[in-house]
C-alpha cells in the first residue's frame, strides 16, 4: 500500500496490521471491524490535503505579483477546484464515497 494512504488511513482511525504473527499476508488494514465513519473521515482527510495543495500553488503563481494569460488560467482552474473540493460532501445527505460515485470520479 502507498505509504501515503497508509498514513491517512491510519490517521482517519482504520485498524492497522502490524508484526502479528496472524497476520493475513500482505495485509495492511485489518477489515475485520465496520469503517462508516473512518472511511468519511479517510475522504474527508483527502479533500483537506488536496485543498492545501491548490493553496500552496495559488501562493506560488502569486509570489512575484505578475501574472500570465496562462497563469491566470491556471489560477481560474485551482479556485474552481478548490471550490468544488469545498463543497463537495456539503448538503448532500450521501456519505463522501456516495458523492465522489456520483460525480463521476469513482
Amino acid at each position: 500500500m502507498n505509504k501515503r494512504i497508509k498514513k491517512l488511513a491510519s490517521k482517519a482511525g482504520f485498524v492497522m496490521w502490524r508484526d502479528e504473527y496472524y497476520r493475513p499476508e500482505g495485509a495492511v488494514v485489518d477489515w475485520s471491524a465496520e469503517y462508516d465513519e473512518e472511511l468519511e473521515e479517510f475522504a474527508n482527510l483527502i479533500v483537506a490535503k488536496a485543498i492545501k495543495r491548490i493553496n500552496k500553488s495559488l501562493k506560488t503563481l502569486d509570489s512575484d505579483g505578475i501574472t500570465t494569460t496562462y497563469e491566470d488560467g491556471m489560477v481560474m482552474g485551482l479556485l474552481y477546484s478548490k471550490e468544488y473540493l469545498e463543497n463537495l460532501f456539503e448538503n448532500s445527505g450521501e456519505s463522501p464515497i456516495e458523492d465522489l460515485i456520483g460525480s463521476g470520479l469513482l
